[in-house]
């Protein structure tokens, strides 16, 4: 299907979520509720897959502030099992607890 993420959402449960170039163009509300979504939709063990450019934008969050308010509203449910930083992205790897 195709959606508007996060104000339009998939129904069900899931073990994988990719986010790849996309958290740093939603604003403060839009990550909060991608985090609300992550917490009620995936299912115990599930995986998120975050992987984002770390040079200057114009969006209106850098990536290292996107993936932090993401966090923040996940980090009860979820652990990070990968954090690489390249050159010019960011790899991170979560793992619902």
């Amino acid at each position: 299907a195709q959606m508007a993420f996060p104000r339009q959402s998939p129904d069900g449960r899931f073990d994988l979520c990719v986010l790849s170039e996309v958290a740093y163009y939603w604003d403060r509300a839009d990550l909060m509720a991608a985090g609300r979504w992550l917490c009620e939709h995936m299912e115990e063990g599930a995986r998120v897959l975050l992987v984002h450019y770390t040079g200057d934008t114009d969006y209106p969050a850098t990536a290292d502030e996107a993936l932090g308010t993401l966090e923040h509203a996940t980090h009860e449910l979820f652990a990070s099992r990968l954090a690489e930083r390249h050159q010019q992205y960011r790899l991170d790897l979560w793992e619902r607890t």
